[in-house]
């Protein structure tokens, strides 16, 4: 069951929920009728990669991705359970009074503008897709793989030149850092964006061992999209710029 509805935080009930604001909110109330959580599994499901799934199908950043969105939005989250009697999630989101400003159509990326072969590697069909249609109506040639694995072999039969890597982080058998660096032992010449459903980069900086990398995190738009693969694909051609000048 999913219900909606306007709330007021005063100061103790504020207090009571960690680093919330007193003032008005929107409540969305999230409830099932499932198995229910223990009190020890309810301590960490926010946490990046904790799951109880069994190895291979769950990534345990779905609630870590809500958490950071809700998070990032200033707002906060709660959840109530109990084993046999289901779970109900609060998420509690700042209530503006102001109308929603639109951006006009010139400040999104022009269709058809844009050039270059990009690998997108997800192994969710439904953003694989999505994130496919928006690579192509700005121009780009893409190569689609489900899977780290998959996107190997397309990446080592491709002839012509790779200009970036769109990779999903967590992925089964083979990750998007286990996925790069084994590319690197090949080829080096394209540009790599993580993508993450964790907001903050925690998880990707977990996954990858490394502090600086280009993010991209879900949910994203098109222009989001379109902004970060021109900034790889720049620092890139500076980079082999930097390093055909430093071997002359």
């Amino acid at each position: 069951m999913i219900a909606t509805q306007p709330c007021h935080l005063d100061e103790s009930l504020a207090t009571a929920n960690g680093d919330a604001q007193p003032g008005a909110y929107v409540l969305i109330k999230v409830t099932d009728n499932g198995c229910g959580m223990e009190k020890e599994t309810m301590a960490h499901i926010f946490e990046p990669f904790f799951t109880t799934k069994e190895q291979g199908r769950g990534t345990g950043l779905g609630l870590a991705t809500v958490f950071g969105i809700v998070q990032q939005s200033k707002g906060y989250i709660a959840v109530e359970s109990e084993v046999g009697l289901g779970t109900t999630f609060k998420v509690y989101l700042p209530a503006v009074a102001a109308a929603v400003s639109v951006r006009p159509a010139s400040a999104l990326p022009k269709p058809g503008q844009s050039s270059g072969t990009i690998l997108l590697v997800e192994d969710e069909p439904a953003l694989r897709s999505l994130t496919t249609a928006s690579l192509k109506k700005l121009g780009y040639n893409v190569l689609e793989a489900g899977s780290g694995l998959q996107a190997l072999v397309i990446a080592l039969g491709h002839v012509g030149k790779l200009d970036v890597v769109v990779t999903d982080v967590v992925m089964p058998q083979m990750s998007g850092p286990e996925l790069v660096e084994k590319l690197y032992e090949k080829r080096q010449d394209f540009a790599v964006i993580f993508m993450s459903g964790y907001s903050d980069g925690v998880a990707v900086e977990r996954a990858t061992g490394r502090t600086e990398v280009a993010l991209l995190s879900k949910p994203f738009s098109t222009e989001r999209l379109a902004a970060k693969i021109q900034q790889v694909r720049s620092k890139n051609r500076t980079s082999a710029a930097m390093g055909s000048a430093a071997g002359r």
